[in-house]
């Protein structure tokens, strides 16, 4: 249900948000439906592990309107993938791209890595194993953790 609302948010931004207080989830899927019915939308619906919430509320709210709408989901798990609609298995990005990604996220670039972080750099990227997410997401969050003052 939290979902259903926070569609409709989006959906309804700088508006009224209709269904702020709806608590039934048929009342909320058809808001969404009703509001895209002859609107053409690009919705993404990222990280989604399991088919269940496809299947009883994402893909019941948002059905095909003949306006060539696209509705972009993303998983790691392909079964989901495969469940929800067509797959796309995306590779991961070569070392020499990673490597660019990773010291231009943490440090601007290659060159500006301080010597002490070379060879902990080149293992974290190892482990990332040229997943994007994992270099700007998680690693500037565990480098945060190891330079901050211990409490």
């Amino acid at each position: 249900m939290k979902l259903l609302k926070d569609i409709l948010y989006e959906l309804h931004k700088g508006g009224e948000h209709p269904g702020a207080n709806l608590d039934e989830i048929k009342h909320l899927i058809d808001l969404v439906r009703d509001f895209l019915r002859n609107k053409r939308y690009l919705i993404v619906i990222d990280d989604i592990w399991e088919k269940e919430p496809w299947d009883k509320v994402i893909g019941l709210a948002l059905m095909e309107n003949n306006m060539r709408s696209r509705i972009i989901t993303t998983t790691r798990i392909i079964g989901v993938a495969e469940h929800v609609g067509g797959c796309y298995r995306l590779k991961p990005l070569s070392y020499e791209s990673s490597e660019i990604l990773f010291y231009g996220r943490i440090f601007g670039s290659k060159d500006k890595c301080p010597r002490q972080f070379f060879e902990v750099s080149k293992s974290i990227l190892k482990k990332c194993g040229g997943v994007p997410l994992a270099m700007v997401y998680q690693v500037p969050r565990m480098l945060a953790l190891f330079s901050s003052p211990q409490r």
